[in-house]
């Protein structure tokens, strides 16, 4: 009998390690899902400046007079154009990461789990 109180004792020790172990891994999952989505969040903001930026020097471009006023518009449109295509890009990173840190919390939980009393 001393044995069983003492298997207990450990399981117990190993219940209340794992219920650390997982309280410290979402806390550090839910802060790496905080800075994905506030990464996303402002990508999302850049993108938007990004496409009304564009959408101005478009605009001027088509109202441009003279050669000169062509010429300064089209390397204002050329610009806005790669900040978007680079805001876009960022855009689609930040929710890449936000879906790979759902998944890790996903997989987290399967892996943090003790056996069974048959798988003991």
């Amino acid at each position: 009998m001393p044995g069983n109180n003492k298997k207990a004792g450990s399981v117990e020790a190993l219940e209340t390690k794992l219920a650390a172990l997982r309280d410290k891994l979402l806390n550090t999952q839910e802060q790496q899902l905080k800075k994905a989505k506030d990464s996303a969040e402002k990508a999302t903001t850049d993108a938007k400046k990004c496409k009304d930026a564009l959408k101005t020097a478009n605009q001027k471009l088509r109202a441009a007079k003279t050669p000169a006023q062509e010429k300064s518009a089209a390397a204002a449109v050329s610009k806005a154009e790669k900040a978007l295509a680079n805001a876009e890009t960022t855009l689609e990173s930040a929710k890449a990461a936000i879906e790979q840190v759902k998944a890790d919390i996903a997989v987290s939980y399967t892996h943090l789990t003790l056996p069974t009393n048959r798988e003991v």
